[in-house]
Order: C-alpha cells, then sequence, then structure tokens
C-alpha cells in the first residue's frame, strides 16, 4: 500500500495504542507505537487518537500507559458509541482532507475497518492487544509510512 500521499494518521484507542480494559495504567503502550509517533511527527503527518469511549477516561488511560499525548495536540475524538462503527468523517472534516489522506489503524473489524473502507479511508487492521497479551506485535515494524 502506498502511503506516501497521508496527511493523518487516526488511531483508536483501546485495543489498538493500548491493551483493551486497561483503566489501571497496568500495561505498557503497544510495541513499537513511539516510534511509529514519532515517525509520524518527523514527517509532518497530523496525529489523532480516535475511541467510542468517553474520551476524559481515555486521556487518562493514555496517560498511566505513557504515551505522550503532545503527539495528539488535543485531537482525541469520540467517534460514536461503543460497539458502533466510527464516524471518521469527523476526522475529515477536522483535518479538511480527502479521505484518501487518511491512514486510520484499530483492531475491531466491524467498528474500525469497515467504517474506513466504506469512505475510502486507507487502513490497517492490527491483532487486538488485550491485557498484556499481543504486545509482542510491534506496529513500527508493520506500518511503513
Amino acid at each position: 500500500m502506498d502511503l506516501s500521499s497521508i496527511k493523518v494518521v487516526a488511531l483508536d484507542v483501546y485495543g489498538t495504542m493500548i491493551a483493551n480494559e486497561d483503566h489501571q495504567g497496568e500495561f505498557p503502550f503497544r510495541k513499537g507505537l513511539d516510534k511509529f509517533l514519532e515517525t509520524c511527527k518527523n514527517r509532518g503527518i497530523d496525529l489523532c487518537a480516535v475511541s467510542d469511549r468517553d474520551i476524559e477516561l481515555a486521556n487518562i488511560d493514555l496517560c498511566d500507559s505513557g504515551v505522550d499525548l503532545e503527539y495528539f495536540n488535543g485531537m482525541i475524538f469520540r467517534l460514536g458509541r461503543l460497539g458502533e462503527p466510527k464516524n471518521l468523517r469527523r476526522v475529515l472534516s477536522t483535518f479538511m482532507i480527502e479521505p484518501n489522506k487518511l491512514l486510520f489503524i484499530g483492531d475491531d473489524y466491524d467498528t474500525d475497518i469497515v467504517p474506513a473502507k466504506e469512505i475510502g479511508c486507507k487502513f490497517y487492521q492490527i491483532p487486538e492487544y488485550i491485557n498484556g497479551r499481543n504486545n509482542g506485535f510491534d506496529i513500527n515494524d508493520m506500518v511503513h509510512l
């Protein structure tokens, strides 16, 4: 997949960046996430975090897991309700970009990948990170910008 035209990367919070259901900061963020976020920053790619859960809680959980929120410049969105497809059009309108300029990275096919496909975004589905399992997967090794 050619990602040279990407202007914005949106990352799902739970199950993608941090362990699903990790509300105590018990587990570190996804392996390679720090390197991936830094690569995006160095290439001038804007970042945002998205969730279908409470945004204040997501901010706390990201911080507790060691994610540097400065990468997101306050762009953390709640895009729907838990278990519903994420409304990625909000990301497109906020950043004023066409769908082919957005890369969405998520773990759930129905709530993350299907809505990205439907509006024409580029996407990666990665293994769900649950309670410390699957953290051997390195996001920086998979997604090459």
